[in-house]
Formats: structure tokens, C-alpha cells, sequence
């Protein structure tokens, strides 16, 4: 669908650009998956992938306290601010630790893909202690120091949904600690809470995602079937009332490249819902599906979420691997009992 409507409908050249990057992504994301749904992962793949997002975490946390008092430190810089992203003072500041490495995709790497590496953690790592207690503060400074609120959203959704899920003494004492060790990160590195609350979280920018409704509704109708083919045409800045800024990827893919492209990637994202609940339910194995809603969640307020990411793609790694463990334990279950 996206083919047809950059290079047939919309009669646009054929050429390599970030129209064409868009389709090798798209692509290359389909066959993976194929290919993850038709793989067996052993044992130690999964315990070496884990020490991996381990890591990920770790470097994340670490690289974010540094940024804080160093803004260019392991900064991709040149592409960073070529495409106009960089502020290193000010509530338009984004300390966004190793992420700006990804393709201008930082927002995504954040507030999906390490919230969905967190997920899988808190489960797989859910009788050690020190790694429970430590998680969720390494990456609630992370989401926190970023300044991104879609990823201090999904961090409450995984923390709420996996970690809290059962109140105990345990989990009421995690959090104090959580809540008491950031707080106290926090005024070790200076940071004016208030300023943050003021400047982030009431910040007029918020309120585009309610604009951006308005402006699809305007301009949607003049290209309903296959949409502009990436273009930002006149009528969408005339139903914006001036800069155009649809931060939801939604109303992006109707918008850019038609209902029919966004009736594909729904179907898609159903897919993916009724695969990673069915696992949730049957192997109660619920990271992959806590994940899905974090991509959801943050799909409605950023304008990019591409399929081809590391947390999206553990995430269905982890997804096979723990609902082929349990057809196994049923196969197996069945031979003893015949």
C-alpha cells in the first residue's frame, strides 16, 4: 500500500530516499517477524539476549546521569542536530542518553523499546532481588532525565502492569525505595522538579495531539484511498491553523499513504494482539502484551513507530519462545498421561 501510493498514485520518482528507506523498513520488519515465528530459540539465546538488555539498561542509566551535566556526551551530534532535535538548555532539552544513535528514532527507542527491555527484565528477573530493586529505578531516572513524556508514560504502564500487579509487602517496599532513591538522584544532580512539572508535563505542546485529530479530519477527505505518499500538503497546514505537527502515527499512515495502508497496519497490530494475549493467557507470559500497549500508547503520540526496532523485535522473540515452552510442556503432558 505504501508502494502504491508514493510511486503510483502519487506519481513520485523512483529513487533512493527516505520515501524508499521507509519500504526497506517496512519490509524488512515483515520478514523478520516471519522469520521469528518460524524459529525455535534455544535456552541459551534467551539467557544471552537478557544479559544484553541487561547491559542496554545499564549503559542507558549511566550515559543519561553523565548527559545531564555533559549534554554532547556520546551525543550523535551532526545528525542530531542536522535534523533541528538538539537543545542543550531549557525545557525543549532532551537528555536522551544512547538513543540518539537509531536513525532520529530516539523517541521510539525510549519510550518503546526500552520500555519493552524493562518488561521483559522485571518477568525474567523476578526472583533476584538486587536486579528487581534496581530496574526500576535505572530506568525510571532514564524516562525521567529525557523529558519525553510518552516514555514516562509507558515506564508507569510496564511498572503498573508487571511489576505491581500483586500488592504485597515486597512490592509496597520496592516502590518506596524506587520512589525514594530517584527523589534523592534527583537533588544530587540539581534538577528543579518544579521547573520540569511547569515546562514538560503542562506544556502547551501537549495539547497538538488533540490538534492533530482536527487537522486529519480537515485535510484526510481531499486523498481518502491512498493519501498524499508522504507529502505534508497545503490542507493539512491550513487544518492545523499554521505548523503542521500530527504526532500520531495513525493518523500519519491514513493521512500520508491512505485507509487502506491504515486498515493493513490495524489488521497487523491485531495480529500482534492476539498473538502476544494468547501467550499472556495460556503460558502467563505477559511482557510481550505489556509491550504491545506501550507501542500503542506511544503510537498516539509520536509521529514515527517503526516495526524494525530491538524492543519490538525481543519482544517477539520472547513471545515465541515462552508459548513454544508451553505447547511443549502440553505435548509432553499428553505423552505421560497416554
Amino acid at each position: 500500500m505504501v508502494f502504491i501510493s508514493i510511486y503510483v498514485v502519487n506519481g513520485k520518482g523512483f529513487k533512493i530516499n527516505n520515501d524508499l528507506a521507509q519500504l526497506v523498513w517496512i519490509a524488512n520488519a515483515v520478514m523478520l517477524f516471519i522469520i521469528i515465528e518460524n524459529t525455535r530459540f534455544s535456552e541459551s539465546f534467551i539467557e544471552t539476549s537478557k544479559v544484553l538488555m541487561l547491559l542496554v539498561v545499564m549503559a542507558a542509566a549511566l550515559v543519561s546521569v553523565v548527559q545531564y551535566y555533559n549534554p554532547v556526551f556520546f551525543l550523535n551530534f551532526e545528525k542530531y542536530s542536522g535534523a533541528g532535535n538538539i537543545a542543550l538548555e531549557g525545557f525543549e532539552r532532551r537528555i536522551v542518553s544512547i538513543f540518539s544513535w537509531g536513525d532520529l528514532m530516539n523517541t521510539q527507542y525510549m519510550a518503546i523499546g526500552f520500555a519493552i527491555f524493562y518488561g521483559i527484565l522485571i518477568k525474567e528477573n523476578e526472583r533476584r532481588r538486587i536486579i528487581s530493586v534496581a530496574m526500576p529505578i535505572m530506568v525510571g531516572l532514564v524516562m525521567l532525565l529525557s523529558g519525553y513524556r510518552v516514555g514516562m508514560l509507558t515506564f508507569l504502564i510496564t511498572t503498573i502492569s508487571l511489576y505491581y500487579k500483586k500488592l504485597s509487602v515486597k512490592s509496597a517496599l520496592i516502590i518506596a525505595t524506587t520512589l525514594i532513591f530517584i527523589n534523592v538522584s534527583l537533588s544530587f544532580l540539581n534538577f528543579d522538579k518544579n521547573y520540569f512539572i511547569e515546562s514538560r508535563l503542562k506544556s502547551e505542546t501537549a495539547f497538538t495531539r488533540i490538534d492533530a485529530f482536527k487537522a486529519f479530519a480537515y485535510a484526510f477527505p481531499k486523498k481518502p484511498y491512498f493519501g498524499t505518499g508522504g507529502e505534508r500538503e497545503k490542507a493539512l497546514f491550513e487544518g492545523f491553523g499554521g505548523v503542521a505537527r500530527m504526532h500520531n502515527v495513525h493518523l500519519n499512515i491514513a493521512y500520508y499513504f491512505g485507509i487502506f495502508a491504515f486498515l493493513a497496519h490495524s489488521i497487523f497490530l491485531l495480529y500482534l494482539f492476539m498473538r502476544t494475549y494468547t501467550t499472556g493467557k495460556f503460558a502467563g507470559y505477559w511482557p510481550p502484551f505489556v509491550g504491545l500497549i506501550c507501542y500503542l500508547a506511544a503510537s498516539f503520540t509520536t509521529p514515527r513507530a517503526e516495526f524494525f526496532e530491538p524492543g519490538l523485535v525481543m519482544m517477539m522473540v520472547f513471545n515465541k519462545y515462552h508459548m513454544d515452552r508451553y505447547q511443549t510442556g502440553i505435548t509432553n503432558a499428553i505423552k505421560t498421561l497416554t
